[in-house]
């Protein structure tokens, strides 16, 4: 779950728009598409419309697993829609945070010493 932002002309401004992709992998690897929205941010309240209206279309069971970026209100609202749902931080955003902690000059050496890919929970 992951929000693109567009820019799109509204009369005589560019307005900044959100677009919520809500995807999910069956258990049999099949990777679908089951929601995509236009927001106005990654607020609580976008989200939690959107998964509202995921209910109201059949995801009664909600994800297993969230995964996304830091973006607080999406946390909050699949928190309060799917509680069962478990959470887990998306590995790529995590490393760019690490990234933008580091002065430029330390980028190289940090990306040699991260790991390629999240590491597995065994």
């Amino acid at each position: 779950m992951d929000a693109l932002f567009i820019n799109s002309r509204e009369e005589d401004r560019v307005v900044s728009r959100a677009v919520l992709i809500v995807s999910g992998i069956r258990s049999d690897g099949y990777r679908e598409i089951l929601g995509v929205r236009m927001g106005n941010t990654e607020s609580f309240a976008t989200w939690d419309e959107t998964f509202r209206w995921l209910k109201q279309r059949g995801l009664q069971a909600g994800p297993l697993l969230a995964v996304g970026d830091g973006a607080m209100g999406f946390w909050a609202a699949i928190e309060e829609v799917f509680p069962q749902t478990g959470h887990q931080r998306c590995w790529f955003h995590k490393i760019g945070n690490v990234l933008n902690a580091l002065p430029e000059s330390q980028h190289g050496r940090a990306k040699a010493d991260m790991p390629t890919k999240a590491p597995s929970k065994r």
